[in-house]
């Protein structure tokens, strides 16, 4: 059957230090309403922004989980990708004094049910 779905992600994300706040506290990831042959592969945008009190300051993003994508309700994930590149959480490292990146969401897997399904992870900045 092609029954229809709606997905949406959300990242918290949380800064243990003011040396690089977070400009955004939450970001949500959302694929809209699909049909079940359509799911795998659908992608989401939004953007995290980063803002530290040096260009000197190198930092990581990465999943408190240390995974690269978020489990979802219905037994799919979103498998996470920053920047132009990208890049999965943990895997690039970025400095400057401000950061304005791409997170991209991309389902993957089979659903095992239909009707709203969400996900949530946290994502932390790592400094080096």
């Amino acid at each position: 059957s092609r029954r229809r779905h709606t997905r949406s992600v959300s990242a918290f994300l949380l800064n243990r230090s003011s040396r690089s706040p977070l400009l955004v506290p939450q970001v949500t990831l959302s694929f809209g309403t699909l049909m079940l042959d359509q799911a795998a592969g659908k992608t989401a945008d939004s953007t995290v922004g980063v803002s530290c009190t040096s260009s000197s300051v190198s930092y990581v993003l990465k999943l408190q989980t240390g995974n690269t994508y978020i489990p979802l309700s219905n037994g799919m994930r979103a498998n996470l990708g920053l920047g132009a590149a990208n890049s999965a959480p943990g895997n690039t490292t970025y400095s400057g004094s401000q950061s304005s990146l791409r997170l991209r969401g991309t389902l993957a897997g089979t659903p095992t049910s239909t009707g709203a399904f969400n996900g949530t992870g946290v994502m932390m900045v790592v400094y080096n």
